[in-house]
């Protein structure tokens, strides 16, 4: 028997004793619970404070994304998860991440006006969900386990600087599965999570910006003198590293005849063929004015001369039509290896320059590789 039944059951002790030991009791239990909610108040918020520390200068959507389902799925234990994005453009909301029992959706578009996401659009509060009964008069969508019936949820929005961006959810198949501190974890959640997914684009923009070439869309000289110096660390004579420099034989003319705007279209047909063979080691670069190159890396010889090959094809059969009139696309190309043709890193430019001075003293649409000796 324990110590309290014991007291209870003692008939030496008046009323007023049992009463007030019984208030005590009372106040001790309410101590443990504050106490109770209080700690998992502090682990959460460490819990968060780690997310955020976690996702800062992270400057990845899709990882963004990933981290904050597994905090969420640690404290909350949902059978859904969702973020759903505003597409300001297009009026609709977007939904990039959807994960139901572990099973990941593919992206879907929304009308904003559309399901729950939409009322919190409208009303721009959260809402906590405890029972079917609370979603009767609510407005459902479903998709993933069609045959499944969600019983609780929580919809947050998602704010920058008093902006609505989107909307956080959880959902659960059991009634009474969130409380009140669970929607605000979810909130202070979705806050950070809201200010990383904008600070990516925001850095993706910039990158976008300060290493792709506005005309073509392909990466820009910056972006080249970057990169070389990284594929330069994996060469050697057997899988030296490749540098094609290209350059449009008839910008001039085209400019003449035809008008700059003639000209810009030549330059995205050429940027077009070579990003129609890009891969992961194979970069091709608006260099400046009519010039471009190509990094080919991790490439034997035999691999190299044969995208060469396939490249000078893709040229040769490329037509440009300027209103009604048909034109060719014609290019000249210079390339060198490194370290096959030169010692230094520095001097494979020049070297590509060189042989595709080359090709050009020798008629124009040529392919010469640098000849060291």
């Amino acid at each position: 028997m324990r110590l309290s039944e014991a007291m209870l059951q003692d008939d030496t002790l008046s009323e007023d004793w049992r009463r007030l030991y019984l208030t005590m009791v009372g106040e001790i239990e309410l101590l443990s619970e504050e106490y109770q909610r209080l700690a998992t108040y502090r682990e959460q918020s460490q819990a968060i404070f780690r997310f955020t520390q976690t996702l800062f200068g992270l400057f990845n959507v899709e990882e963004t994304y990933r981290l904050a389902h597994e905090l969420i799925r640690v404290w909350l234990r949902p059978d859904v998860f969702f973020i759903a994005l505003i597409d300001d453009t297009l009026q609709r909301m977007y939904v990039p991440y959807y994960d139901e029992q572990g099973v990941r959706y593919d992206p879907v578009t929304l009308r904003l006006s559309q399901g729950i996401v939409g009322h919190v659009v409208r009303t721009k509060k959260p809402l906590l969900l405890h029972t079917e009964e609370d979603f009767r008069d609510l407005p459902r969508l479903k998709w993933g386990q069609m045959g499944r019936s969600v019983a609780s949820a929580i919809f947050v929005p998602l704010f920058i600087r008093d902006t609505l961006r989107g909307v956080m959810a959880v959902e659960s198949y059991l009634p009474h599965a969130f409380s009140p501190e669970d929607m605000h974890f979810l909130q202070m959640v979705g806050s950070q999570v809201i200010v990383a997914i904008e600070a990516a684009k925001l850095h993706q923009e910039v990158e976008r910006l300060s290493f792709y070439d506005a005309l073509t869309e392909l990466r820009n000289r910056r972006s080249f003198e970057r990169d070389l110096y990284v594929f330069a660390e994996s060469a050697d004579n057997k899988r030296p590293l490749a540098l094609m420099m290209i350059d449009a034989d008839d910008l001039k003319r085209f400019n003449d005849t035809y008008g700059h705007e003639a000209g810009d279209l030549l330059l995205k047909s050429i940027a077009g063929v070579l990003r129609a063979s890009e891969t992961e080691s194979i970069r091709p670069y608006r260099f400046a004015g009519d010039e471009f190159v190509v990094l080919i890396k991790e490439h034997e010889l035999p691999a190299i001369h044969q995208y060469v090959e396939h490249l000078v094809q893709h040229f040769q059969e490329s037509e440009l039509y300027i209103d009604t009139i048909m034109e060719r696309v014609h290019v000249s190309i210079g390339i060198a290896l490194y370290p096959n043709h030169v010692i230094h890193i520095n001097d494979l430019l020049k070297a590509a320059d060189k042989a595709l001075y080359l090709s050009k003293s020798q008629g124009k649409h040529t392919v010469t590789f640098f000849q060291p000796y």
